[in-house]
């Protein structure tokens, strides 16, 4: 595994969820790990899908400003660095296939700040659980 590899997961989970600490992230790097065991990937791979993590691959439309793809940690912010390297540390234990998953399965989530949600095909999901003021889902037979 290169260190992008490891790099873009744990940016992926700092941009779209820094403010719910540890267990925000954790969160999102629990999705990108369920979504890579289902697509039989890699959490890179997942985090890097067009119009799935709006932070790392922004939909057409969609500024970088918008979406945070432009936000980088800094060692400037000490708090936000030590947030990056949590990060960091819960995607190697994601790797190394130790990382609990908090989220019940969930592969999908959405911000509760959104003023619209996903346009998904809700029939087909269940829910799973609120972190970090975030709504978790997995997909149902």
């Amino acid at each position: 595994m290169t260190q992008l590899e490891q790099a873009i997961p744990a940016l992926c989970a700092w941009r779209e969820a820094r403010g719910g600490g540890t267990p925000g992230m954790q969160s999102v790097i629990n999705v990108l790990s369920n979504r890579a065991k289902h697509n039989n990937t890699t959490l890179y791979i997942e985090a890097t899908k067009y119009e799935q993590f709006t932070s790392i691959a922004p939909p057409a439309g969609m500024t970088a400003q918008q979406s945070e793809a432009d936000l980088w940690p800094t060692k400037i912010n000490s708090y936000e660095w030590s947030l990056y390297l949590t990060a960091e540390d819960l995607v190697s234990l994601a790797i190394a296939g130790t990382l609990p998953d908090i989220t019940g399965g969930a592969t999908m989530y959405y911000a509760e700040s959104m003023t619209e949600p996903p346009k998904w095909d809700w029939s087909k999901l269940q829910y799973t659980v609120t972190i970090a003021n975030q709504k978790f889902f997995k997909v149902i037979a």
